[in-house]
Formats: C-alpha cells, sequence, structure tokens
C-alpha cells in the first residue's frame, strides 16, 4: 500500500495542490459572506447570530490552517 501512495504522491505537484487551496479558500470566503449577510439580515437573536459567526469563523480557520500545513508539510516530503 505504501507503493500506492508513494506512485500518488508523484503524480501530485505542489503547486497543484496550492491551486485547490487556494479556489477551496475562494469558495469558502464566497460561502462565508452569503451566509454572514444572511445571518445579519435574517437572523431574529443577536446572541444566538454572534455565537454562530464566531463557531463558523473559527472552525473554518482551523480547517483551513490544517489545510494549509498539510500541503506544507507534503511539499517538504516531496
Amino acid at each position: 500500500m505504501l507503493e500506492d501512495l508513494e506512485s500518488f504522491a508523484r503524480l501530485i505537484s505542489p503547486v497543484h495542490l496550492w491551486i485547490v487551496f487556494g479556489l477551496a479558500s475562494a469558495c469558502t470566503a464566497l460561502f462565508s459572506f452569503i451566509l454572514i449577510y444572511h445571518w445579519q439580515n435574517y437572523g431574529t437573536d443577536k446572541e444566538t447570530m454572534i455565537k454562530a459567526q464566531t463557531l463558523f469563523g473559527t472552525v473554518t480557520a482551523l480547517l483551513l490552517i490544517g489545510l494549509a500545513l498539510t500541503i506544507s508539510l507534503f511539499s517538504n516530503l516531496i
């Protein structure tokens, strides 16, 4: 199985991974703006809305940071 992973890793360039990361970040930013707009204009409870935005922003940032760190580590291994 390790041979399969190594051959797969040779097919993927770090540049391709960073391009996918950029596209994923752009889509995430677009959806985040849409959700925040929706929460601010149609939310009924201010306290719940602030908690939702904070939780969403924190989790999103952690996921994107984790993805960037994984790509960086993968890039250094190749």
